[in-house]
């Protein structure tokens, strides 16, 4: 298991690194005769440009603060700071309405978090839907391909984590790293 901590490490926590790897399957990876982890095939790598690098860190860091148990203060401060990050990544357009998508962050946040804890989540077309859908035609949202690579690369490591342990959950561990 320590294995997989570092390969989620390595891509969580990848602020000092510019480049990553797109493909980390159990063909890529394996362990040397010191304990080490070892990646291969490096033909699919991509650039995390500083600005995607310091959104998704941040990102990452306003999503997992304060664990499951959050305060609805301090999910609404940790929502803003989402916001401000994925306009600074490129995910979202200058001069969007800021509250809608802070309520959209909020009732997501929310949602995660709550299922961190077992609960179900509120429905979304009632709770957020009309903001959802003024959003999205709006054209608000800009999905920048290396999210596709960076998606990729944490459900590879969440399916090689569950394939070692059944009880791996990259969730509990990114939150531990924030």
């Amino acid at each position: 298991m320590t294995y997989i901590r570092s390969l989620t490490h390595a891509v969580v926590c990848s602020d000092s690194r510019r480049y990553f790897h797109c493909d980390p399957h159990p063909g890529n990876l394996c362990v040397d005769s010191k304990g080490n982890l070892v990646v291969y095939d490096y033909g699919m790598m991509d650039e995390l440009k500083p600005n995607v690098r310091s959104g998704f860190r941040k990102f990452c860091t306003a999503l997992f603060a304060s664990g499951p148990m959050i305060s609805d203060l301090d999910l609404a401060k940790n929502a803003k700071i989402l916001v401000d990050v994925v306009e600074e990544a490129g995910v979202l357009a200058r001069g969007a309405d800021r509250l809608a998508v802070e309520k959209l962050a909020r009732f997501f946040m929310r949602s995660f978090k709550d299922k961190q804890l077992g609960k179900t989540g509120g429905n979304i077309k009632t709770t957020i839907g009309t903001d959802l859908q003024t959003l999205t035609e709006n054209n608000v949202f800009r999905f920048l391909s290396i999210f596709t690579f960076i998606f990729r690369s944490f459900a590879s490591i969440d399916g090689i984590g569950k394939g070692l342990d059944p009880d791996y959950d990259i969730g509990k561990l990114a939150q531990a790293i924030y």
